[in-house]
């Protein structure tokens, strides 16, 4: 579709405003609508328009939340990925609990997502695929960096940065073994809509399903013995 907002004031037309969820084929898989949602915002020209607030526990069950890039949507899985360092503190929490939630907004197309799920690791394969399409500036940071620990000295990092770039010699760098993708098989997931404003009567659906891990643990890349997909309306 064409970009119709009018972006200094915030105002959508109603064809890209109306996220109405009542096909079958949307009603029966979720992951429909929230990719057709997803490809809404992003002709949009949303900036980040697949970011999300991605939350985990660590070992004291503490919950610890940050923003997130989607980059790939299943629809016939109902899973998500995203890309991370497996050493960063997600990446150690994910290690020690795969159950992970997560949250996406549009405010301008009042419109909203969460998914509760698990997460297992991507393919080799697939990690080194999307690697290759990162630019070299973003490999060469990620690689260096040890994501999350304390920065002692922005000069040595930017020398650091220059070192690894220059080896390069302008081609792309081999991905880290710690620096790869998960895939978040979802169990539930909500889709909330504007409705009424004056009176706050939104929409909200929600799907569940029994989701059952094959591997034992996060790295055996063994997928799941995934269940069907069963709605219900929310009050809102």
């Amino acid at each position: 579709r064409d970009s119709v907002c009018d972006w200094s004031s915030d105002v959508c037309s109603s064809d890209l405003k109306n996220a109405d969820i009542s096909n079958e084929e949307e009603l029966q898989n979720p992951f429909i609508a929230l990719n057709r949602w997803l490809d809404e915002a992003k002709s949009m020209k949303i900036k980040n328009y697949n970011t999300v607030s991605f939350a985990t526990v660590d070992r004291d069950g503490h919950p610890d939340a940050r923003q997130m890039l989607i980059k790939e949507i299943d629809e016939k899985t109902g899973s998500l990925v995203f890309y991370t360092n497996e050493h960063s503190a997600k990446g150690k929490e994910l290690e020690e609990n795969p159950f992970v939630a997560l949250n996406g907004y549009w405010g301008s197309l009042d419109r909203s997502f969460r998914i509760k799920g698990q997460a297992e690791f991507v393919s080799e394969k697939e990690s080194d695929e999307y690697w290759n399409t990162r630019s070299l500036d973003a490999q060469v940071s990620a690689a260096i960096s040890e994501q999350g620990s304390e920065l002692t000295s922005k000069d040595e990092f930017a020398r650091k940065f220059a070192e690894e770039k220059a080896k390069a010699k302008g081609g792309k760098i081999p991905r880290p073994s710690h620096w790869h993708g998960y895939r978040v098989y979802a169990s539930s997931i909500e889709l909330w809509y504007e409705g009424s404003e004056e009176a706050r009567v939104h929409n909200r659906i929600e799907w569940d399903r029994t989701i059952n891990r094959k591997g034992n643990n996060i790295s055996d890349v063994a997928g799941f013995d995934l269940g069907s997909w069963s709605y219900k309306y929310l009050q809102p």
